[in-house]
């Protein structure tokens, strides 16, 4: 008899903001659940690995804050490892912070719209086209949070 064995994928992995440009000079970094975990340590680190920020929380999401301070242009990776489990298990992403010009531009639409529902999609949607994908991910959850007979909103905030 033949044995194959297949290592399983770990489900564990960045949320975001990852492979985006953020508009948010404090985003907030999101991830799965790690099964077995106990807590998570999130690093973020600088374009040249220097080390920014880290800090240890018991959910899958943490805002820094003022704690960490982003610059315009400039790109940075983190990462968040599962504390607590069998067997180390970590997860990374990367991200862009827009520069000011488009940043002041996407916020100045974003208050043109206001609260309407159908004006806030259409911001959402230029938000994805540009490459500014955890905002419009927060737009959408924002969405769906505020109309939760839509399911459109909630589809799109995943």
């Amino acid at each position: 008899a033949t044995v194959i064995m297949r290592s399983v994928k770990s489900s564990f992995t960045v949320v975001g903001p990852d492979k985006t440009a953020v508009l948010e000079r404090e985003p907030q970094f999101e991830w799965t659940s790690a099964p077995g975990a106990k807590g998570y340590r999130l690093v973020v680190y600088s374009a040249q690995n220097q080390l920014l920020h880290e800090a240890t929380t018991d959910q899958n999401a943490l805002r820094p804050g003022t704690a960490l301070r982003l610059q315009p242009g400039q790109r940075y990776r983190w990462k968040v490892d599962a504390l607590g489990v069998l067997k180390p298990v970590s997860a990374s992403g990367s991200f862009t912070v827009a520069v000011d010009a488009v940043r002041e531009e996407m916020i100045g639409l974003k208050a043109s719209v206001g609260n309407d529902a159908a004006a806030r999609a259409f911001f959402a949607t230029p938000l994805e086209a540009q490459g500014h994908t955890h905002d419009a991910r927060s737009e959408w959850k924002a969405l769906a949070r505020d109309y939760p007979d839509q399911t459109e909103f909630g589809t799109r905030a995943r």
